[in-house]
């Protein structure tokens, strides 16, 4: 009658099989049992992007809100004219500081440029398109030409100054060297694997919620598959 014996060797999981068949004759394996738990893995584009957007807007809008940069006399007093206009319920002025989810901020809160009424700071979000896509917005009428002097063409000089005032209007690129922005991708990353564990010789080795542990965790399980296939 044929038997098998299994003798572990060391912590590694490496043991001996010896295989004794009918005939009395014994062979002997060398083994290292693995035993593999699931990778489950997530691709879906809006559970991914929802880090790195917010980490976006939350950069612009503090960005907005820190310009230091005074606005021009002329400005002023326009913002000026429109604090007594909304005080008083004009609709005209209402229009340009109401609405959204943010709902209305009255004018003439800062002299600096973009914080009139901080609407622009504040309403800075980020939120998923249709198809999973991710986008910043900005409130509509911050950039709505009926409300602007000189229409398109005062939309499209005003996004020059601000793109002058903050360069990543300009260059989005400028994102990528944002801490806060490189750590939402980092974690949206991690987040690709959310069973991250595996037994070798009946020890759970898992890849951990960080980067730096997950490679190392990698990189000591390639060394045991080299010394295994050695």
């Amino acid at each position: 009658m044929s038997s098998t014996r299994t003798i572990t060797l060391n912590e590694f999981g490496l043991a001996r099989r010896e295989r004794t068949s009918n005939a009395g004759t014994t062979s002997i394996k060398y083994t290292v049992s693995i035993d593999a738990a699931p990778m489950v893995h997530t691709f879906d584009s809006k559970s991914l992007g929802r880090g790195p957007a917010d980490a976006i807007a939350d950069h612009l809008r503090g960005r907005v809100a820190g310009i230091g940069e005074r606005a021009a006399p002329a400005t002023i007093r326009r913002r000026e004219l429109a604090a007594k206009a909304f005080a008083s319920g004009d609709l005209a002025t209402m229009k340009r500081y109401g609405g959204g989810r943010i709902g209305a901020m009255p004018p003439n809160q800062s002299d600096r440029m973009f914080n009139d009424s901080g609407r622009m700071a504040r309403g800075i979000a980020a939120g998923p398109t249709k198809d999973n896509q991710w986008v910043v917005n900005f409130p509509a009428n911050r950039f709505d030409p009926s409300t602007l002097k000189g229409g398109e063409a005062g939309v499209i000089k005003m996004f020059e100054r601000l793109r002058q005032l903050i360069p990543e209007f300009g260059d989005v690129s400028i994102l990528a060297d944002v801490a806060a922005v490189r750590q939402a991708i980092d974690e949206s990353t991690e987040l690709i694997i959310s069973r991250n564990t595996f037994s070798v010789g009946g020890s759970l080795v898992s890849l951990g919620s960080a980067r730096a542990a997950r490679l190392d965790a990698l990189r000591a399980g390639l060394e045991l598959f080299q010394q295994i296939a050695a």
